[in-house]
């Protein structure tokens, strides 16, 4: 039988909200790949806990909300910790260790997953690695390596290709296929307007705020930008960014608008500042949400994408190849030839054979 446990703080999507700390980017990455795992017939056990803001910010006692639960397949473990600074890292670690061994007992065969290498997470793999002589594959969606896994797993191609040992994998993500009814427009509440759609936090690490400034430099009457995500506009008065009548910000929503936001887009927007080291270095994941509606993506060309991308993505830099990324999509039999592409390219990029190429080669 194959197994896997998977050390990482993921919960079900209807809690992401009520955590500040836990990104939604990083939650949906790692729910997509377990999913996979569990498509390719391997069992998941999840040893996770919430993230908080050290205490003072956040609670002395960080508490677990949920224990085990069945989330799609998964078989679950929370943990609570005592919440300070040092110390929560070795009191997680230690955590993930005594609840692994109880839950499971006998590691071996087993492989373990850490999303992003924090010293609780490499810590206990390291130790279950050694007791039970299983394989540890430590993701890294940051630049930082930790450890002595047996592979390292990059979500970022620029990470990838600069990193310089062996024992390496590439995997930014994979596309969930989306049937025809998920993916057609609401032509009753789309209006006269195309759609730009957004979905991500207003700041200047997701480059939103950079791409409203060029946005509100070109001349276009038909296309409105629909912002969706956490954040402050008052940020865009700081910067003297008017959102003028072509740009609207709806801040957090639930699921079920943000699908018919998404429906209803007639392309997408992912932009990431250039002069940003972490921002342009990281791969968008975002970007996994967009390209499943089989739809355009506008984007900046940033080293944390694969090459892959290049023949399905409108890049853009400035005002100006915005504005012909704009008239490119515009254009019906442009628009068209683009959504072929994108659907070729997510049928050969899902979750399932993402996933399985990665099995395939820690030969789980």
């Amino acid at each position: 039988m194959k197994n896997v446990l998977w050390i990482g703080p993921i919960v079900p999507s209807e809690e992401v909200p009520k955590y500040k700390a836990i990104s939604a980017a990083a939650n949906v990455w790692q729910m997509g790949f377990v999913n996979g795992l569990i498509e390719n017939g391997i069992n998941v056990t999840s040893v996770s806990y919430i993230p908080f803001p050290t205490w003072p910010k956040g609670p002395l006692w960080a508490r677990k909300p949920l224990n085990g639960i069945d989330n799609k397949g998964i078989k679950q473990f929370f943990l609570g910790y005592l919440n300070i600074i040092y110390i929560r890292e070795l009191w997680i670690a230690t955590m993930i260790i005594f609840k692994s061994l109880i839950k499971i007992s006998n590691l071996e065969g087993y492989i373990v997953f850490t999303y992003n290498p924090y010293p609780r997470h490499w810590f206990s793999a390291n130790l279950l690695r050694l007791i039970f002589r299983c394989k540890w594959v430590s993701i890294i969606a940051d630049d930082r390596s930790y450890g002595n896994p047996d592979f390292h797993l990059f979500l970022s191609f620029d990470y990838f290709k600069r990193f310089e040992k062996r024992n390496k994998l590439f995997c930014d993500g994979g596309i969930m296929i989306r049937s025809l009814n998920e993916t057609k427009k609401n032509e009753k509440s789309s209006g006269s307007h195309k759609s730009l759609v957004f979905a991500g936090v207003l700041n200047d690490w997701t480059g939103i705020i950079d791409f409203i400034d060029l946005f509100n430099e070109i001349d276009l009457e038909n296309y409105i930008l629909h912002i969706y995500g956490k954040g402050d506009p008052d940020v865009l008065k700081n910067k003297n960014i008017s959102l003028k009548n072509k740009v609207i910000l709806h801040g957090f929503v639930n699921d079920i608008e943000l699908e018919r936001a998404c429906r209803n887009a007639y392309a997408f927007i992912n932009p990431r500042p250039l002069h940003m080291f972490r921002s342009e270095n990281n791969f968008p994941s975002k970007l996994l949400l967009y390209l499943s509606y089989n739809k355009p993506v506008i984007s900046t060309k940033t080293k944390g994408l694969s090459p892959d991308y290049d023949n399905i993505l409108s890049y853009y830099s400035d005002s100006e190849t915005l504005k012909k990324c704009i008239d490119l999509i515009n254009d019906r039999e442009n628009y068209e030839n683009i959504v072929k592409k994108i659907s070729c390219f997510n049928a050969e990029n899902t979750w399932f054979k993402k996933v399985k190429n990665i099995t395939n080669a820690i030969a789980i």
